[in-house]
């Protein structure tokens, strides 16, 4: 039956702490909005930033890749409907936006897209609501955390209403039809390959966070019921899901506490019922390295390790291991209990998995420019940092990034970024540090010359090189001569490690 109601969802793409839909992760929004519209009757049509730069930047014909050029980032990622974008656009009488970079990073094989790139969709007459990070006003990381005169200008000049909670996708209750609706989305991707962001819940367990954080400002502490986890899981898989990570919450570990003590048999159940349905990969992201040390703690590690797949991540927001920071900024770990934290997940992650990677290993995130930084903080820093790797223990990463001032936090009301420029100075120097002594030995730890990965999935090309990945959470980058120009983008291929750069890996394929 065909209807009138025609919506369009353009996604600029989305990364916050405790939520990613980047490519090639598709994150809870738009899917959420898709599903929602659906039950309203919609027809919705999802496009992405590529999408619109396809028309708007080469006119619908990207023109063939020599062998000595790279591979065009922007337009990496298409859906169907790549090629009538301006007609859907046209016909809609609804166009909602996803957008909201809280914690960017370096992404391999996506472009985050800006409002300054959709300023045109003013000049239709369908309503425009913006959803995601950037709906909820409190500035974006790209500006150091402030809400500029000249975003907020676009906003008001773009859009009907910025809405985070459109439609009531912030309601769990409406969630678990929304979510298995919006699954039919994935059917529009033309994806290498998909990963779905799966969210277990928000807000924080502590009833003060950090001094940065953003999760307590948008979000009081709630979960989402087992129940209707997996019926959109399955709903997914329906679809041709593969790959899932838990990654929307602030404490993997912490699912459920609210409502069980006894939380880790609830975890167990939701892995357990998760690796049923059959996904080829299952991963999960946000860990607190306080959850990881008691009994309880060490009972959910056992049960990552046992129903997750390999080359899983928990990601330590350990930020500082200078105490006098971890005070003034109530960070929510202290230097002895993430390493007991690092030497249980060693313990029980450290070996190989079917794919030849690490089955779950801890990722360390340390912030500059906190409250009470001071020179001395950056060598407690890396001395901490060297007294893991001396011990012989793994982290399959260090992400390192300086601290942003939103609005509404207590490190915003507080300047902090005055310690950004008293000690950026530093910074440079420090990060060299940690990249050329700790991280590049980690990685000739973790993966020596002759190991193999198998599964690499060839992604995207630099001249006579390519570069692949795993599929999953904070996959290893490798690097692969192909001076003959064989290897084929999106086919999976195993590799031996041949050498080592600072961050990445260098294969031949076996």
């Amino acid at each position: 039956m065909k209807t009138d109601k025609k919506a369009v969802i353009i996604d600029l793409y989305s990364d916050e702490p405790s939520g990613l839909g980047v490519p090639p992760f598709i994150g809870t929004y738009p899917r959420y909005v898709y599903g929602a519209l659906k039950l309203l009757g919609y027809t919705t049509y999802y496009i992405t930033i590529d999408d619109i730069r396809l028309w708007k930047d080469y006119n619908f014909k990207p023109n063939r890749l020599k062998k000595s050029e790279k591979t065009k980032k922007d337009i990496i990622n298409l859906t169907i409907n790549s090629n009538v974008v301006n007609k859907i656009l046209e016909k809609a009488k609804l166009i909602v936006v996803n957008c909201g970079f809280h914690t960017p990073g370096k992404y391999l094989t996506a472009k985050p897209g800006s409002l300054k790139e959709i300023e045109f969709i003013k000049h239709y007459k369908s309503n425009k609501v913006l959803i995601g990070p950037m709906a909820y006003g409190i500035g974006s990381s790209y500006i150091g955390g402030r809400s500029s005169n000249k975003e907020q200008q676009l906003i008001k000049e773009i859009f009907d209403e910025p809405n985070p909670n459109f439609l009531d996708i912030e309601n769990y209750n409406k969630v678990a039809k929304y979510a298995v609706a919006g699954a039919e989305l994935i059917s529009q991707l033309r994806w290498n390959y998909v990963i779905c962001e799966i969210e277990l819940g928000r807000g924080c367990t502590r009833p003060i966070g950090c001094s940065f954080c953003t999760e307590p400002i948008k979000h009081r502490l709630e979960f989402r019921l087992k129940s209707d986890i997996i019926k959109e899981l399955r709903a997914l898989k329906k679809e041709g899901i593969k790959a899932i990570r838990f990654g929307k919450q602030s404490d993997f570990y912490s699912y459920l506490i609210t409502k069980n003590k006894n939380n880790h048999e609830e975890i167990e159940k939701l892995l357990r019922s998760s690796s049923k349905i059959g996904f080829d990969v299952i991963h999960i992201d946000n860990v607190d390295p306080r959850s990881v040390i008691s009994e309880k703690g060490i009972k959910i590690t056992k049960s990552i390790v046992k129903y997750c797949s390999d080359g899983n991540i928990a990601s330590f927001g350990v930020e500082s291991f200078d105490e006098h920071v971890i005070k003034l900024n109530n960070l929510n770990t202290t230097p002895e209990i993430t390493m007991k934290a690092i030497r249980i997940i060693n313990k029980y992650g450290k070996n190989y998995g079917k794919r030849g990677l690490p089955k779950f290993l801890p990722g360390i995130n340390i912030l500059l420019g906190l409250i009470g930084e001071t020179k001395q903080t950056l060598d407690i820093n890396f001395n901490y940092l060297k007294k893991i790797l001396d011990q012989g223990l793994w982290i399959r990463r260090i992400n390192i990034r300086q601290v942003v001032g939103f609005k509404g936090t207590r490190y915003h009301s507080l300047k902090g970024w005055k310690y950004i420029k008293k000690n950026k100075k530093y910074y440079y120097r420090f990060i060299r540090d940690v990249r050329v002594n700790i991280d590049h030995q980690m990685l000739m730890n973790m993966f020596p010359k002759g190991h193999k990965i198998r599964d690499v999935v060839i992604e995207i090309k630099e001249g006579s090189k390519k570069f692949g990945r795993n599929i999953g959470g904070y996959p290893i980058i490798i690097g692969v001569d192909d001076k003959s120009d064989q290897l084929i983008i999106g086919k999976r291929y195993n590799v031996e490690v041949v050498g080592h750069e600072l961050r990445s890996l260098v294969g031949r394929v076996i």
